[in-house]
């Protein structure tokens, strides 16, 4: 009898918003068992998994009993350690299910950069970018009446010290 599943990691693709978006609802649902999300070329993913068989380009799921699934069955997988998917990922592991989930998954897979640029979504990295440019932008304003206060600057803060 193989060994009970405790935990499982997701490996995702972090240069992809559709993903990154995925993985932060993945990370917000309850779940049954414990469901850790690793961009898959961070430190982690590859100190721990990098010996794995596995195009780098696929969504990958591992448990800790030793499983490996890749593609749809990873979705499957992931879905199968929320609350409130686990009858869901049970029948989509089962045809006729399992044929269907493999083609949603496929679409969305291999169309996910252009999901993301429709719907807005941004990589961790785009976001962290922007914010740092935008953050860049803000410290090169000038300060014309020497009030101006930006986050961080303790000398831009003025009078009683209260936030404005």
């Amino acid at each position: 009898m193989p060994a009970p599943i405790e935990a499982m990691w997701v490996l995702y693709d972090e240069t992809c918003g559709f993903c990154c978006s995925c993985a932060r609802w993945l990370r917000e649902q309850d779940k049954l068992v414990s469901l850790t999300c690793l961009p898959r070329s961070g430190d982690v993913a590859r100190r721990h998994f990098d010996g794995l068989p596995w195009e780098r380009d696929e969504l990958v799921v591992v448990d800790s009993s030793g499983g490996v699934y890749r593609g749809s069955d990873a979705f499957v997988m992931a879905l199968w350690a929320l609350q409130g998917f686990r009858g869901w990922a049970q029948q989509a592991a089962k045809e006729p299910m399992r044929s269907r989930a493999r083609s949603l998954f496929h679409w969305f897979s291999s169309r996910r950069h252009d999901v993301s640029r429709t719907l807005g979504f941004q990589a961790e990295a785009q976001v962290i970018n922007t914010l740092e440019r935008a953050e860049e932008e803000a410290a090169a304003q000038p300060c014309h009446d020497g009030q101006c206060e930006r986050p961080g600057d303790a000398t831009s803060r003025r009078g009683s010290g209260t936030p404005r």
